[in-house]
């Protein structure tokens, strides 16, 4: 028979389990909402709203506000549109606390989201260059893309090989990279997601036949 002077638990040891599974529940539904909030603030960003560094007498039209003027001019400014990725890993993050109960290495992942963005930014900016297409990058992926076809210009490369065209490799796939892992999604999750994009993009008018 158990001691009269050991101390018995609270709860039981399903209980704890219990309790631990609904507040993960809560924890990915929280991501989840921020990451929705974020998006909305971005998608319904203008550029005439009046914020920190836009003098505009127009009304907001910001789904958030003001607030959401502010944070959408901000992300915009820093990452252009790539800033549309760090919404996305929230609600991916969200995602899987709510179904698996757990992310693994959160902290890291949470480190290197806007490390991998800046990253794309400066993709977007290499892309910008060296094909002519238009700029959706953001000042600190210029300022990164600039600094690195500055040092790689300083090297002995090859003849062949450009700064500007090897910059923009090196961000893409290092950013991509980077990027894929910390959204937290799974190679089959990618794959079936890429699948489902090129049918959309390959038969554009059977999908709007079958909404």
């Amino acid at each position: 028979m158990p001691s009269l002077d050991e101390k018995q638990p609270l709860m039981s040891l399903s209980m704890r389990m219990f309790l631990l599974r609904r507040l993960s529940e809560l924890t990915g539904l929280a991501v989840l909402l921020c990451g929705g909030i974020l998006g909305a603030i971005l998608l319904s960003a203008n550029q005439d709203d009046p914020s920190f560094n836009t003098a505009s007498g127009e009304e907001v039209s910001n789904w958030l506000g003001q607030t959401g003027a502010h944070i959408a001019s901000f992300l915009f400014q820093v990452f252009g549109l790539p800033a549309l990725l760090l919404s996305f890993a929230l609600l991916v993050w969200g995602a899987r606390i709510m179904m698996y109960k757990y992310l693994s290495c959160w902290r890291w992942r949470l480190v290197f989201l806007p490390i991998s963005v800046l990253l794309i930014s400066a993709a977007a900016r290499g892309v910008s260059i060296t094909t002519g297409a238009s700029d959706t990058s953001g000042a600190s992926g210029i300022f990164l893309y600039e600094s690195v076809v500055s040092f790689l210009g300083k090297l002995n490369l090859p003849a062949l090989v450009k700064p500007d065209l090897l910059a923009t490799f090196l961000s893409i796939v290092i950013g991509g990279i980077v990027y894929i892992w910390v959204s937290g999604i799974s190679y089959s999750q990618w794959k079936g997601a890429g699948s489902i994009i090129t049918k959309i993009i390959g038969h554009p008018q059977r999908i709007i036949a079958g909404i």
